[in-house]
């Protein structure tokens, strides 16, 4: 069957799935359940998921982690007025069977609380396995920070460190925005800078 209206949600490809994650329908009920969409037999399933999850939300980010796996991080939950700053690994067998959530070990700088936020995964250079997190609202309002996770230590280990680069200088602290990698150049498109609009 096909998952309930939302907005907020994450939707993520890994082989001839799409992941749905998340998400809150108009009167603030989150989806606590993971679907996924079979794109070649064009066919909804719930996802039999084991072990502890992440608490229900929505504005949070996912990104494909090889072929089998969806990290999923930050994010907000207006019933509980909470921001997250956590991250969560769905671990989905290609092969079929039940999918697992993990919650790996943090090293390095705390990551801030953030919603609305943007994450793109790096396949390639120096920071190859690393997803970088921008911008995003957070209980202090907009942020213009960049954080960048190592992932090359899944499923165990997550380190954080802040971007720096002089490039950053002008990055002005924005949410609802788009980001893409083209090449070794991230690439941010729009989003709100004003929180009141």
């Amino acid at each position: 069957a096909a998952p309930p209206p939302r907005g907020g949600h994450t939707s993520t490809l890994l082989g001839a799935f799409l992941y749905v994650i998340g998400g809150a329908d108009r009167e603030q009920t989150y989806a606590a359940k993971v679907h996924r969409f079979h794109v070649r037999d064009l066919a909804w399933e719930e996802v039999e998921v084991e072990g502890m999850a992440p608490t229900p939300r929505g504005g949070h980010s996912a990104v494909a982690w090889g072929a089998e796996g969806v990290v999923v991080h930050g994010g907000l939950n207006i019933q509980r007025e909470k921001f997250f700053s956590d991250l969560w690994v769905l671990h989905a067998p290609s092969g079929g069977g039940p999918a697992t959530w993990t919650e790996p070990s943090r090293e390095g700088v705390p990551p801030l609380e953030r919603n609305s936020h943007a994450a793109v995964l790096l396949s390639e250079g120096p920071l190859k396995h690393s997803m970088v997190v921008i911008g995003g609202g957070s209980p202090e309002g907009l942020l213009a920070s960049i954080q960048i996770a190592d992932l090359s230590r899944l499923p165990e280990t997550v380190t954080w460190s802040n971007a720096k680069h002089p490039s950053l200088s002008g990055f002005t602290g924005r949410e609802m925005m788009a980001a893409a990698i083209m090449g070794r150049q991230l690439l941010v498109f729009g989003g709100r800078i004003d929180a009141s609009e």
